[in-house]
């Protein structure tokens, strides 16, 4: 990844080195957030509080949105499908927000579950908070997806579709999720 960035001998390196970073993000977050036998067979007593490792992650996200990009490939493939607008820039930067705004569902996301019951320390605000932050990021995908002209919509790969669908399964968990001072009329209305 690092030897295809810095040679960058083809338009579209730049945006496959950015979706493979996402992806390797996207385990990172997947084994310290949701592998449950992790921290059972590692002697632990007991995993770091869950606002610790969301904001170590949070800050690799940062890092990777900072890194995004500033120049659209020319002949405007990404993703494996071909850009049917004349604004590649808008489109390249449309998708590569899905992936991050993926990375951020995955990340928040954590605070919908409820066994085994996630560490939250001394702050039992936290999992508001990352409720709060799961909407947002469930917002944020869906508008970017919707703001894409709907002739590439049959043209996007499985990875978009999937995580079109984890936005949908989140969407819902959200509007349904039962836990006091959570507040689902909040998340229909934002919706």
């Amino acid at each position: 990844c690092n030897v295809l960035d810095q040679v960058a001998e083809y338009p579209t390196d730049a945006s496959l080195v950015q979706l493979v970073r996402a992806m390797k993000l996207a385990d990172k977050i997947h084994h310290t957030l949701y592998y449950t036998d992790l921290h059972s067979s590692s002697g632990s007593s007991a995993p770091p509080p869950l606002g610790l490792s969301i904001r170590w992650l949070e800050a690799e996200l940062k890092q990777l949105k900072a890194r995004m990009p500033s120049q659209a490939p020319h002949n405007g493939k990404l993703c494996c499908f071909r850009a049917q607008s004349n604004n590649d820039l808008t489109t390249t930067t449309a998708i590569l927000q899905l992936h991050y705004n993926t990375l951020e569902l995955h990340l928040y996301r954590v605070a919908l579950i409820n066994e085994p019951k996630p560490n939250y320390g001394d702050h039992p605000l936290i999992q508001l908070d990352l409720l709060f932050r799961c909407v947002e990021a469930t917002t944020s995908f869906l508008q970017n997806i919707l703001s894409l002209p709907s002739a590439l919509f049959p043209f996007f790969p499985f990875t978009i579709m999937c995580q079109f669908g984890k936005a949908i399964v989140t969407l819902s968990q959200l509007s349904l999720y039962d836990h006091p001072g959570w507040d689902r009329a909040y998340v229909e209305s934002i919706m």
